[in-house]
């Protein structure tokens, strides 16, 4: 099962590998893989951390975050918040 289809199931969650970091103490963090030119500026081969945000509402403009999504995983820069709501 794919990062995309599994995060939202604990089972997946539960299988995935754990790391220590000395320096991430607090919070939930994972890292995604670099393929080819998917998340410039970094190189393919790279890692880019990123701990998880429980509500957009955390998100602050001007700072760069991994988005999951249903197309895939990317990373952003953030700009502004849609305020509609979607029901």
């Amino acid at each position: 099962m794919g990062y995309i289809s599994g995060y939202s199931h604990v089972e997946f969650i539960d299988s995935l590998q754990y790391m220590s970091l000395p320096f991430l103490r607090n919070g939930k963090y994972r890292a995604f893989p670099v393929e080819e030119d998917s998340m410039p500026p970094y190189n393919d081969g790279s890692f880019i951390l990123g701990k998880y945000v429980e509500s957009k509402e955390q998100l602050k403009i001007g700072k760069t975050y991994i988005f999951i999504t249903k197309e895939g995983i990317v990373y952003k820069r953030f700009e502004k918040q849609n305020k509609k709501e979607h029901r």
